[in-house]
């Protein structure tokens, strides 16, 4: 079959997306709660190939129409979840289970191919060790190139966190965009977040309690560090306890691995304020911040944070 040349160019972009994607991640602007936000407009175009024009019916464009860029190719069963549908309906549903308006940053990643929204609950501040104050925060986050399924994530998040680095115990939700995210849904989603707060500060001051010795291997190799992130890490002095860490690289028998220590013995909340510094203050571009947020996340809730040196 012969492919009309402008269709081929559009499947291509499906194969290419996240290559695309990472070339131009470094593009974002944010807008505070009340700015008039540019949103794209965003619409699914029919696919046609051949000199007939002939319906390429499994398949379609999702365009945007501002700049008539092509942002990916998507199957029929994809649906569009607008970012300001998106957000309207969080919005309001927050509004539901938390009584009144809360205060947003919104991210258009991108040129709008992505959207991160962070809800911070301003008046409802948690003090933690060393008068260190946090905020129940809820993150929403939604995408028109496939990089992201559309998701609401919630926990507590330290004061230097309002860009949307994940802190604490948290909890979240998501949604393909083959299915339909409705306001009932979102508000279930919200209210059981709200819910796990007093969950997720208990976590946080037994994490402050939780020691980690001088001669523990932190398994922050997981994290997969470029070298100049690891560099970064290093060289980061966290302004409330002067945490440093160590790092060298021995020889296992799966080959060369970095081995991470504290210079002093810590607590896992500590190294906590650590890794949040250094992924909302050292990482600039928003999408490897949320690939290293996410993954230190996952880490300090694992069994695999910590090992003993031999």
């Amino acid at each position: 079959m012969s492919i009309d040349p402008t269709v081929n160019t559009l499947l291509s972009s499906m194969l290419n997306t996240a290559t695309g994607s990472r070339r131009r991640g470094q593009s974002y602007k944010t807008y505070g709660y009340g700015d008039e936000i540019p949103f794209p407009n965003v619409t699914l175009e029919p696919l046609a190939w051949g000199a007939e024009k002939n319906d390429f019916a499994s398949h379609c464009a999702v365009v945007n129409n501002d700049d008539g860029r092509v942002i990916t190719v998507v199957t029929d069963a994809y649906s569009i979840l607008h970012h300001e549908d998106f957000l309207t309906t969080a919005d309001e549903a927050l509004k539901k289970v938390y009584g009144k308006d809360v205060q947003r940053s919104t991210r258009l990643i991108n040129g709008g191919d992505k959207m991160l929204a962070v809800y911070t609950l301003e008046d409802n501040p948690i003090t933690l060790r060393n008068g260190d104050i946090a905020y129940p925060s809820l993150i929403l986050k939604n995408s028109y190139d496939l990089g992201w399924a559309a998701a609401l994530n919630g926990g507590v998040f330290r004061l230097i966190c309002s860009n949307g680095a994940y802190v604490g115990e948290m909890t979240s939700s998501k949604k393909k965009h083959t299915a339909q995210l409705d306001g009932d849904y979102v508000k279930f989603v919200t209210s059981n977040i709200v819910d796990r707060i007093p969950l997720i500060e208990k976590r946080m001051t037994e994490w402050a309690k939780e020691k980690i010795g001088r001669k523990t291997h932190i398994n922050l190799d997981s994290l997969k560090l470029n070298d100049g992130e690891q560099q970064s890490l290093l060289y980061l002095k966290e302004r409330s306890t002067g945490l440093r860490l160590d790092a060298k690289v021995i020889e296992t028998a799966d080959g060369e691995k970095t081995v991470w220590t504290p210079e002093d013995e810590t607590t896992k909340y500590d190294l906590w304020n650590l890794m949040t510094e250094f992924a909302t203050h050292r990482i600039s571009s928003p999408m490897r911040q949320d690939t290293i947020s996410t993954s230190i996340d996952k880490l300090f809730h694992s069994n695999k944070l910590i090992s003993n040196l031999s």
